[in-house]
């Protein structure tokens, strides 16, 4: 069974914000940056850390594959720094992004040639560290530019809408296997948008005024990967208030809440505040 908190009290923290500010500081003067931001975290009684993992900028993990932030290795401090206080560790890979020498690169259309790119540096990872979750982000494949001449080179017996939904369905998959291969104990989850659909969009979509397609236009099915087992828990970014009368956040709240005790997967909800 997967380590998790019976009450997830998150909190973000974000390299070059809260910890890895200045690239001039010494190891020992980042690595405090890190203990101050733990005990702060540990102020408020939070009980899990989540980690954006890289950026266009870097990563917070050190491999071969990807550029990293630190000459230390910033993950693994973090992670047993964490521990030390008791709390659990998450983490957001984006797989929009993969190593191209010494600087990271970022693709738009998903297809086999971008999932071998970002899963390289994906395993990599995965293999040298043990969060107790990974939340997958960037496997949206919306409609681009280049997305139908892809379609005619590679996608044979299928739509274009399958081939568009296959390949973004595709990304979260193969992340799932390399964890579950190589680190069978870390759950492996998705971070989403508020919306899955509208019912104004879908029979089963959320009853809100927003006019928002949802995952139509990211062709990223999420209720179906719940549905489907093929992850093991949600994150929904529900940042609106309880006053917006567009996309009430209570409203979604809901609509995602019915959607896991039908299918007994754990849902976040993440909330914003300036």
């Amino acid at each position: 069974s997967f380590n998790k908190p019976e009450e997830m009290r998150a909190v973000y923290v974000n390299a070059g914000i809260e910890f890895l500010t200045d690239s001039g500081k010494t190891d020992e003067e980042q690595q405090a940056e890190i203990n101050s931001m733990l005990d702060k975290a540990d102020s408020y009684e939070m009980n899990t850390i989540i980690i954006p993992l890289l950026s266009e900028k870097g990563s917070v993990f050190s491999v071969s594959s990807i550029k990293s932030l630190s000459t230390f290795d910033a993950l693994d401090y973090l992670i047993e720094a964490a521990r030390g206080k008791g709390m659990f560790v998450y983490g957001i890979y984006d797989l929009s992004l993969y190593g191209d020498g010494s600087s990271i690169a970022k693709s738009g259309l998903k297809n086999t040639e971008s999932a071998n790119l970002a899963l390289t540096s994906y395993e990599d990872f995965i293999k040298g560290y043990n969060l107790d979750g990974v939340l997958l982000d960037g496997c949206e494949n919306p409609e681009l530019a280049g997305s139908y001449s892809d379609y005619m080179a590679h996608g044979a017996g299928r739509s274009y809408e399958e081939y568009l939904q296959d390949n973004a369905l595709m990304m979260v998959s193969s992340a799932r296997q390399l964890t579950q291969k190589y680190n069978p104990n870390t759950q492996v989850g998705l971070l989403t948008d508020a919306v899955w659909a509208t019912l104004a969009n879908d029979e089963n979509g959320v009853d809100i005024p927003a006019a928002n397609e949802g995952w139509k236009l990211t062709n990223l099915n999420s209720k179906q990967l719940l549905e489907d087992d093929l992850i093991d828990f949600m994150a929904i970014e529900n940042f609106t208030s309880t006053a917006d009368t567009e996309t009430p956040f209570a409203t979604v709240a809901k609509w995602w809440d019915t959607l896991a005790t039908e299918n007994e997967e754990p849902i976040y909800i993440v909330h914003a505040a300036d």
